[in-house]
Order: C-alpha cells, then sequence, then structure tokens
C-alpha cells in the first residue's frame, strides 16, 4: 500500500509482526523453563506449623480400557491388540531384513551366490514368525553344548569312551532338539545373518536409536490403548546388558549387575506393573526425538519423566482423583516436583541428591555422627508447598515430595537375626511401596525365558530390539490376566511360562493360523484410487488370446486360470490387459483390494509398487516385484512356498 505522496504504508506488516511477538512471549511466559526461572525456595525446618491439605488422590485399581478385553481370545491375539507385536509389525520386520540382505550381504557373496552353503530366498512373513517361535523356545529350553546346532539335533546325542570292543556308549536322553521339524539349520543361520529391525534411511533424522524406534512407537500406542494406570506409578531406567563399543547410547554404572548397558526411561504402573511409556536414554538428544514440544528445553532427566507424562495424556486428569509417581534421584528434585503438581496435577515422591537445585542443603545437614537409626529431620516450603526431608538408615537417605503427609509411622529393618522396629516419614514409606514397578519388570525379564535373555547377537541394536520385544511379552501377559478378572469372559489367568509357550507354540505352528491371519490382515493394505483411471482409455482385446495380469498373479499362486480371459479390456495409457470390472470368483487378491477393479489395482499406489513393465519384443510383459508385502500375503494365502512359485513362473509371465 502507498499514500497520496508514493510513500509504501507498511501498518498492517507493522502490526502483524507486533502481534506475532506478543504471542511468541506469551509462548515463551507460559514455557516450563520460564516458570522454573521464576521459582523461589523458602524451606524452614518443620516444628508445628500448619500444612496445606492434599488434594484427593486417586484410588481405582489399574484396569483395561472399555472394549479391550473382549477384543483377543487367546494370548497371540492379546500379544497383538495389546501390545503392538502382531501381523503388520513382524511383516515389516520381514520386509526390512530382506532390504538389508540385498543392500549388505548379497553384494559380498562369492560367485556361486549361496549364503550359509544355500541360495537365498527371500524371508516370508511366516518364516520370520518361525524365526522368532524358535528364539523364544531356545530361551526357555536350554540344551548345553553345540550351541545351536544343538536345538536343530533329530536324534538323542549320544557319548562314547572311545574305540574299540571295550569302548562304551551312552544315548542321552531328552537331548535331542525341537527346531528342525519347522525350519533347517541353514535357513535359520540364513534369516538370523540377515534379521534387521530397520533400514538406514530412517536414520536420516538425527536418532541415534532409529533402528528400536518403531518398536517403541508400537509398544508405547498400544499400552496407552489398552491400560488405564493406577493412581501410583513408578518412573526408573530399565535396561539391557551391552558391551559394544559401537553402541552410541551405552551407559557405564558400577552399582548395576550389567556394568554396561543400554537404558530405557520406563513409566510403569506400580501395581500391575504394566508398562505405560518406554523410551531409550539417547543422553542430551539434540535432536529431540518424539519429544513433546512442551519438554524440549528442560534438562535430561527432567525431560524424560514430563515427555512420559505428556506422551501418555497424564496432565491434568484429576476426575478420580490426583495420581502419584515415585522416582528415585536421578530424576526426582524440588524444582520437578512443583512442575509435576502446577502443570500436570500429579503429586510425585522420590530421593533426591543434595547437589540438587531447590535442595535446602543449610538446613538439611543430618550425619551418620549426629544420628541415631529412625531419626528424621524435615523441611517444608509454605510457599511452594514442597517437603524435603533427611531420615538416617544404614546411610543418611534424602527424600523430596509434593506431598505435604508429614505424619511419623513405624517400619520394620533386620539387624542381623532380629527385626527392629523404626520411625520412618510416612512419605518416605509410600515411596518404599510404591518405586519398585520397574524394577519388577527387569527381574521378570532376567528370569525363564525371553527374546534378550540368550545372547543372540553382538550388535547392540539387535539386543536392545529384542529387550523390547521381551517388554511387549510381559505387557501382553499383564494385559492378559487383567482380563482373567472378568468373570464373564470365564478366562483362566496365565504364568509367565506357560503364556510365552502358549505364543511360541503358535509363532512355530503358523501354518494352522494362517486362514485367521488373512481374515484379520485382508483389509489392511493402504490404497488410494482417486483421479488414478481418470487419463486411461480402455478397448476390448480378442477373446481368449490375453489374460488379465492382477488375476494371473492370483493364479500363479491357485493354479485356477477360470475366468481370467473373460472380459478383458486393453488400457491404451498403462499398456496392461485388465479387467475393468470386478471379475466373478472368489481370488484373494480381491479381498486384499476389497471393492476395485483390476484396473484400478493396477492403477493404485500399492498396484505400481507390485507390477512393473518391460517389453520383451512386440509383446508387453509385467514383472512383479516377489518380495514385496502383499505378494508375500498373497502367497502365504494360498499356502505356496517361494521355490514352487518361482518353479511355476519361471516359464512366461507376459500378458
Amino acid at each position: 500500500e502507498f499514500d497520496e505522496n508514493g510513500i509504501g504504508n507498511n501498518t498492517q506488516d507493522e502490526h502483524l509482526e507486533e502481534s506475532e511477538a506478543a504471542i511468541m512471549a506469551t509462548a515463551a511466559d507460559n514455557s516450563i523453563a520460564h516458570y522454573i526461572s521464576r521459582i523461589s525456595w523458602k524451606f524452614r525446618v518443620h516444628t508445628d506449623q500448619r500444612v496445606r491439605p492434599m488434594h484427593l488422590l486417586y484410588s481405582r485399581p489399574p484396569q483395561l480400557r472399555p472394549g479391550v478385553a473382549e477384543s483377543f481370545h487367546d494370548p497371540t491375539e492379546c500379544l497383538d491388540k495389546c501390545s503392538g507385536f502382531g501381523y503388520s509389525f513382524i511383516q515389516r520386520l520381514t520386509a526390512n531384513s530382506n532390504t538389508y540382505f540385498e543392500v549388505s550381504i548379497r553384494p559380498s557373496l562369492d560367485r556361486n551366490k549361496t549364503f550359509q552353503g544355500i541360495p537365498w530366498v527371500n524371508i516370508s512373513v511366516k518364516e520370520m514368525y518361525k524365526f522368532l517361535g524358535i528364539l523364544l523356545q531356545i530361551s526357555m529350553r536350554e540344551i548345553d553344548g553345540g550351541g545351536y546346532k544343538a536345538y536343530f539335533r533329530q536324534h538323542n546325542n549320544t557319548l562314547a569312551t572311545g574305540a574299540g570292543r571295550r569302548s562304551k556308549r551312552k544315548e542321552i536322553a531328552n537331548s535331542a532338539g525341537f527346531a528342525a521339524q519347522y525350519m533347517s539349520l541353514r535357513r535359520f543361520k540364513q534369516i538370523r545373518a540377515a534379521f534387521h529391525p530397520e533400514d538406514k534411511l530412517a536414520g536420516l533424522g538425527g536418532d541415534k536409536c532409529y533402528q528400536l524406534r518403531h518398536a517403541l512407537n508400537s509398544l508405547n500406542s498400544a499400552s496407552a490403548a489398552t491400560f488405564i494406570p493406577s493412581g501410583t506409578l513408578a518412573f526408573d531406567e530399565g535396561g539391557v546388558a551391552c558391551r559394544s563399543r559401537l553402541c552410541p547410547v551405552r551407559q557405564y554404572n558400577k552399582d548395576k549387575p550389567d556394568k554396561y548397558r543400554v537404558d530405557f526411561f520406563i513409566l510403569a504402573d506400580s501395581h500391575s506393573y504394566a508398562i505405560l511409556h518406554i523410551d531409550v536414554y539417547q543422553g542430551r538428544n539434540a535432536e529431540n526425538v518424539c519429544i513433546d514440544e512442551r519438554a524440549k528445553e528442560l534438562p535430561t532427566t527432567m525431560k524424560a519423566v514430563m515427555n512420559a507424562v505428556y506422551q501418555l495424556g497424564l496432565e491434568n486428569d484429576i476426575e478420580h482423583g490426583w495420581r502419584l509417581i515415585a522416582m528415585d534421584n536421578r530424576y526426582q528434585c524440588p524444582e520437578l516436583s512443583l512442575i509435576l503438581r502446577d502443570r500436570c496435577k500429579i503429586y510425585s515422591v522420590g530421593t533426591c541428591r543434595s547437589n540438587r537445585k531447590g535442595w535446602p542443603a543449610e538446613i538439611l545437614n543430618l550425619s551418620k555422627a549426629n544420628s541415631v537409626r529412625g531419626q528424621s529431620l524435615i523441611a517444608y516450603d509454605d510457599v511452594n508447598d514442597v517437603v524435603c526431608l533427611q531420615w538416617r538408615d544404614n546411610k543418611i537417605v534424602n527424600c523430596c515430595s509434593t506431598l505435604t503427609d508429614l505424619s511419623i509411622t513405624t517400619v520394620g529393618r533386620r539387624v542381623g537375626s532380629s527385626i527392629d522396629i523404626v520411625d520412618v516419614p510416612r512419605i518416605l514409606k509410600m515411596y518404599q511401596e510404591n518405586m519398585f514397578g520397574v524394577d519388577k519388570g527387569d527381574q521378570k525379564r532376567m528370569h525363564m525365558g525371553g527374546f534378550a535373555r540368550k545372547a543372540h547377537y553382538k550388535k547392540w541394536y539387535k539386543k536392545s530390539f529384542f529387550a523390547i520385544l521381551d517388554c511387549m511379552l510381559l505387557n501382553a501377559l499383564t494385559a492378559w490376566n487383567m482380563s482373567a478378572e472378568t468373570p464373564s469372559l470365564r478366562r483362566n489367568k496365565f504364568e509367565r511360562y506357560d503364556f510365552y509357550e502358549w505364543i511360541a507354540d503358535d509363532f512355530l505352528n503358523i501354518d494352522g493360523m494362517s486362514a485367521s491371519l488373512d481374515e484379520d490382515h485382508a483389509q489392511q493394505v493402504p490404497i488410494n484410487t482417486e483421479n488414478e483411471t481418470r487419463e486411461c482409455t480402455c478397448v476390448p482385446t480378442k477373446r481368449g488370446l490375453r489374460r488379465c495380469a492382477v488375476c494371473q498373479l492370483d493364479s500363479n499362486f491357485s493354479n485356477v486360470t477360470a475366468g481370467t480371459r473373460n472380459r478383458v479390456v486393453f488400457c491404451l495409457h498403462c499398456q496392461v490387459v485388465v479387467h475393468d470390472h470386478v471379475p466373478e470368483g472368489d481370488r484373494y487378491i480381491h479381498k486384499l483390494f476389497p471393492g476395485l477393479t483390476c484396473h484400478e489395482i493396477i492403477r493404485s499406489p500399492t498396484g505400481k509398487q507390485i507390477f512393473s513393465t518391460r517389453h520383451r519384443g512386440h509383446r508387453q510383459a509385467y514383472s512383479v516385484q516377489l518380495n514385496h508385502p502383499v505378494v508375500c500375503a498373497l502367497r502365504e494365502m494360498y499356502g505356496v512356498s517361494t521355490k514352487r512359485f518361482r518353479a511355476s513362473t519361471s516359464h512366461d509371465s507376459a500378458t
């Protein structure tokens, strides 16, 4: 805009800039970092001054969300619905493993082009199921001697004292393996070498642990859709042992059983031990991968806690009372406890380090020299309603909380063979009663079965990936046993070993489950054909000369050619023979693309990935991407092996 003298008028632009600046200033004022900078502490030694009463605490037990218990009927279905470890997850894992072989392993093969002594064939989803089932069974059925070969042994192991007539032989009972009936040892080694969770392209965003990100997100989204947390939660680190020097997130802690390990930040329910949110420790995590916008400016440990709360949507969820989070001194501090209470309506309690900002070190100066066991010293900030205290046990314990219950109770402490009753602040006792939610899960993962219990791999991200799968198994077990508490479902609770046995057996016998998998996942093919066929012109072809390309792909598996030549048309734009209608018959490929004609299937984004054209002389021919997940699913629906399919289609795929 210009005035009458031709001078530019930027009034509107200036107003816009001022309004944007005001909005940004308001957002900065409302940020957590700005809130922390304005905190001032006024702690005093608590004597008998009055404290503000607490809000009503959440008292309901942990529950499943409505409709979850009715959505599954056996442990394998529960694993899919409640932990994200299902068909689509394994299908993605299969595709990434096949890609890894083509990119990283095939170029290094010798001129015979064999791998582990046999030709390579792309991994199918069924084979990946069986591979995971074998790994799970190996962790529960230990056979000493021989490594993986012992589990593929078809007869009992025979021992001999030597050679000659006086030598003795002994057959060791129950030493035969189980895996040979499901997969050959060479094929197992092939899949084990090609196993890869994620493609390298996923790491372009700066995520140090991109190989684990999809598994973490699957577990977190499934947990949020499955569980209603109880009133007491625990936030702590879990982990898996890792000594790899190439691991960018390896931690060292001399006080842990595993000195070197990959740490996970875990928010768990203190009653059901269900994992509600999990993330991997990445140090400062400058890229803030999968971090809520409101928590990005916080320090590392505070960021981890607030991100878990925000991702679960627990902030301001006070319809049935305020929840309580228990943390140890790696996370808890006066600033974090104040943020959780004022911004999220959540109480917190936990041990605290004496060098944390806000800790009243000048007041709380208890030591072993000037105290006796059971003695406590409490400091209370009546402005911010925060309690910091010290309690003498074997050593001095520092505690910080927004709970204002300053009463004293008792606890039993063992001294030699006797138990002494000593005084303890009730706040600290609540911490001790609710802190073990994460540790219980770690304890279960370390004993009696699980993918990560055996050292299947040396690569750090593969061991960590299996640790996440173990967390999925535990969440599924928790969900199943919680659903068994519903009388109308008439279900039995499972022990962990029996639950794992059921899942491993289903994975190994996936051939018998293929029909149900086909029905459950037939509708999961992404389709978008809007405006894809408008520019196409189709003309009739001579009857009986050409076959529909889409129906031909289905008939290669079913060996049913009826109807593939009837009423077909030739698309001048696509240069392909197809049906311009949904043909009669019960073909599985039309179940994967419900409601679409063959022409719409081949023009869809998924169809373009499956079919690629080439010229064979004067004829148009189509090549099929055999490792595409849809083709793999179609092959499994008909129960056709890869070898049989290649033999049947090697003659001519012309359309």
